[in-house]
C-alpha cells in the first residue's frame, strides 16, 4: 500500500512540476505581422498552465481576461470587434508575457485547395515579371501552412508555420498567385489590409480535405481514412516506397551506359553513332510504347563572342520526367519530376566563344518521356536568345521497367482537414477561396455530392452558416479533339458547378485560361480577378458583372436549339468571328460539332444534318475550343442540356 502512495505522489508531483513551468503559448497564427478580421470579436486562444489568468492587452489597453482549463490548459477568449487599421501589439500575460507585433485587422481569407491554388508567384513571373519585381503590397500578407496529415484526429495547432508579407521581394515570390491577385483585386476597391490562410497541397483529391463527419456520407472513402489511422501501415507504405525508389535509381545509376568513363556529360564525346531527334518531341519505340530508363540528349550550339564573361539563362520549357542538364560540361540544373518549367542558370564562366555543348540526362519513369511542345527552348543572356529547338542527338543510356507511382499518403482521405484545416476553425475568417479538382477528374461522378457536403461541413466547423466559398471551375486542358468525345474534365466542371445550388457560393469559369500542355496554366491573374469580382459582388455587396454567361433554358423550335442566358452583363459576344464549342445530339444520342449564332439575348444552335436534336452542350471538352463570353469580357460557363 505504500509503494502505491508513493508511486501516485511521484506522478503528481512529475504533473505538477511540468505545469508549474508552463508559459503562455499561443498558436501559430497568432503571431507577428498576422491579419485578424475586421468588425467582428476574433477569437484568441492558445495554452498555459491549468487555471492560470491571462490578461489580453490591445496597444496597452486590457481587452479581456480569461482562466485556463484545469484539464488541458487551454484558454479562449475574443477580442471586441476592431476597425480595419493597424499597426497593433497584442500582448499576453499570466506567469510570461507574449508580444505579437505589427498585427492589422483586415479581411482573412482561407485558401485550400491542389497545386493550382499552391502555384507561386515565383512560378509566373516571365509571365508577369513586373509585377512579381516590383508590386510592393505591405498589407498583402500570407499565412502558409506546411503539408502535415493526421488521420487519428484532428490537430489543435500547426507546426512550422509564420506570416509573410508582399513587400519584401523573396516573400512576395512564394506567395500563391491566385491569393495574391485575388487579395490584390480585393485591397485595391475596399482599401483594407488582407490576409490569406494558404492550406493547400499539390495533388490532393477533394477527399483529403474532408473531415470524418463530412466523410460519413461516404463510407468506402472513410474506411481508407481508418484505415491510415494505423501507423504500422503508414510506415510500411513509405518503407516499400522508398526501397522501392533506391532499388529503381541504384538500377539506372549502375547501367546507365553514360555514366561510365568517358561520361556522356563531357565535351570530348563523339556523337558519331548517336541518333538525330527533332525537338519538342517525345520518345517511343517502334511500337509506339514509351521507353522507360535514361535518355541523353545533345546539342551543339555556338555563343556570340560579345556575350563571353555574362550570366546566362537557360530555358527548357517542360520535360518528361526528371533531368540533369549539363552546359560544357558543367552541371547546371536538376528537375526530379515533370511538371516544373526548367529555367537553369548559366554561370559566367561556363560558356565560350564559339560552340558550346548542352547535355540533358532525362529519366523517364513511367509513360513517354521527352520534350513538350508549345513550350519555350532556348539560352541566352540580356536581349539574344539562342534557340534550341530542332536537331539534337539522341542516345539510350538504360532501358529498364516503369517506376511504380509512389503512394502519397497525403492523398488519403481526411489527413489533410485533421492536420491543415481543423487548427484554424477557431479563426474567424471572411471567406474561402478554392481551386481544386484536376485530382478527380478520373472519377468525377459523386464529386459533387462530396463537394456541397465539404462546404456545408467547413461551414459547420467554423460555426458559420452563411460563410462565403468561391471557387475555380477547372481551366482547358490536354491536347484539343477534332470531333466530339465524353471527357472526365467536362463532367467535373459540370459536378463543381453544382455547388452554386448552396446559398453564399461563386464561380470563377477558367475555361479560357489554361493551357493544353500545362496542369498548371500560368495566367493566374485572370482567374485571381475573376474570383475577386465574385467576391465583391457576393461579399462585398458591389454593384459589378462578376460572372460569364450560364445557361438557364432551352427551348427546341424544329431543328434549331434556343438557349437562354443569365449574367449577360453588357451582352453576349465572341471573341472569334464564329461562335465555337457547340455541339448537338442527333436521335442516336451521336454528338456533331453545331452552327451558332447570338440572337440579341440568345444563342440559336443547329446542324444541317441534324433534324431531330436530342441533346444540346457547350465546352464539353478537356480542352474545348469555346468562345462565348459576355461583354464585360467573362467567359461562358460549359453546359450541357438534353431535349425532351
Amino acid at each position: 500500500m505504500k509503494q502505491v502512495v508513493f508511486r501516485c505522489t511521484i506522478i503528481l508531483l512529475i504533473f505538477s512540476s511540468r505545469w508549474a513551468h508552463a508559459e503562455v503559448k499561443l498558436p501559430s497564427v497568432l503571431s507577428d505581422h498576422a491579419v485578424l478580421q475586421r468588425d467582428i470579436p476574433v477569437s484568441l486562444w492558445g495554452w498555459s498552465s491549468p487555471e492560470e489568468k491571462v490578461t489580453i492587452f490591445l496597444n496597452g489597453e486590457t481587452l479581456a481576461v480569461t482562466k485556463a482549463d484545469k484539464e488541458d490548459g487551454i484558454w479562449r477568449t475574443s477580442l471586441p470587434k476592431q476597425p480595419a487599421g493597424g499597426p497593433h501589439t497584442l500582448r499576453f500575460v499570466g506567469n510570461n508575457t507574449v508580444e505579437v507585433k505589427d498585427v492589422y485587422f483586415g479581411d482573412l481569407w482561407l485558401a485550400s485547395g491542389q497545386s493550382n491554388m499552391v502555384l507561386p508567384l515565383a512560378r509566373i513571373k516571365e509571365k508577369f515579371p513586373d509585377i512579381v519585381a516590383n508590386e510592393s503590397r505591405p498589407l498583402i500578407r500570407e499565412f502558409s501552412v506546411p503539408m502535415q496529415y493526421n488521420f487519428k484526429q484532428p490537430n489543435i495547432e500547426v507546426k512550422d508555420a509564420q506570416w509573410k508579407s508582399a513587400d519584401k521581394l523573396i516573400e512576395r515570390e512564394s506567395f500563391s498567385a491566385v491569393s495574391f491577385f485575388f487579395a490584390r483585386a480585393i485591397q485595391d476597391d475596399v482599401n483594407v489590409p488582407v490576409g490569406i490562410v494558404l492550406s493547400a497541397v499539390g495533388g490532393t483529391p477533394i477527399q483529403s480535405w474532408m473531415s470524418e463527419d463530412a466523410l460519413a456520407s461516404f463510407p468506402e472513402d472513410l474506411k481508407e481514412a481508418k484505415y491510415f489511422q494505423n501507423d504500422n501501415v503508414i510506415n510500411s507504405i513509405i518503407s516499400q516506397d522508398a526501397e522501392r525508389q533506391r532499388q529503381w535509381e541504384d538500377y539506372i545509376s549502375t547501367h546507365d551506359k553514360g555514366n561510365v568513363s568517358p561520361y556522356w556529360w563531357s565535351n570530348n564525346i563523339d556523337e558519331s553513332d548517336w541518333t538525330l531527334f527533332s525537338v519538342p518531341g517525345f520518345l517511343t519505340d517502334a511500337e509506339q510504347k514509351p521507353i522507360n530508363g535514361v535518355h541523353w540528349f545533345r546539342k551543339r550550339f555556338q555563343w556570340p563572342h560579345h556575350l563571353v564573361g555574362e550570366q546566362a539563362t537557360l530555358v527548357l520549357g517542360a520535360l518528361v520526367d526528371a533531368d540533369t542538364t549539363y552546359v560544357n560540361g558543367t552541371k547546371v540544373g536538376q528537375t526530379t519530376y515533370k511538371y516544373p518549367p526548367r529555367r537553369y542558370t548559366v554561370p559566367a564562366d561556363v560558356l565560350k566563344p564559339g560552340s558550346n555543348t548542352i547535355t540533358i540526362r532525362l529519366e523517364s519513369h513511367r509513360g513517354h518521356s521527352g520534350f513538350v511542345s508549345d513550350k519555350e527552348y532556348w539560352i541566352g543572356a540580356g536581349e539574344t536568345r539562342v534557340d534550341l529547338n530542332g536537331e539534337w542527338h539522341y542516345k539510350l543510356g538504360v532501358v529498364h521497367e516503369h517506376l511504380q507511382q509512389t503512394t502519397f499518403i497525403q492523398y488519403k482521405p481526411m489527413g489533410l482537414f485533421n492536420a491543415m484545416l481543423n487548427p484554424l476553425t477557431s479563426l474567424p475568417i471572411k471567406g474561402v477561396i478554392w481551386y481544386q479538382g484536376e485530382s478527380n477528374t478520373a472519377n468525377p461522378d459523386n464529386y459533387g455530392d462530396m463537394f456541397k457536403t465539404m462546404i456545408e461541413d467547413w461551414r459547420n466547423k467554423w460555426n458559420n452558416p452563411t460563410l462565403p466559398f468561391l471557387f475555380v471551375q477547372l481551366a482547358n486542358f490536354n491536347p484539343r479533339l477534332s470531333t466530339p468525345a465524353q471527357s472526365g474534365w467536362a463532367e467535373l466542371r459540370e459536378q463543381q458547378a453544382s455547388a452554386l445550388s448552396l446559398p453564399n457560393t461563386g464561380m470563377a469559369v477558367a475555361i479560357d485560361v489554361g493551357e493544353w500542355n500545362d496542369i498548371h496554366p500560368l495566367d493566374k491573374e485572370s482567374v485571381g480577378e475573376r474570383l475577386a469580382k465574385n467576391a465583391l459582388h457576393k461579399v462585398y455587396g458591389k454593384d459589378i458583372v462578376y460572372s460569364g454567361p450560364m445557361a438557364t433554358k432551352v427551348t427546341l423550335k424544329g431543328s434549331h436549339v434556343w438557349i437562354n442566358f443569365k449574367y449577360q452583363g453588357g451582352g453576349l459576344f465572341t471573341s472569334g468571328t464564329n461562335l465555337t464549342g457547340f455541339e448537338i445530339a442527333d436521335e442516336s444520342g451521336v454528338f456533331h460539332w453545331a452552327k451558332a449564332e447570338i440572337k440579341g439575348e440568345r444563342v440559336q444552335v443547329w446542324h444541317p444534318d441534324v433534324k431531330h436534336p436530342s441533346a444540346v452542350r457547350y465546352a464539353w471538352a478537356d480542352n474545348p475550343a469555346a468562345n462565348l463570353y459576355n461583354k464585360d469580357g467573362l467567359p461562358a460557363a460549359p453546359f450541357r442540356f438534353n431535349l425532351d
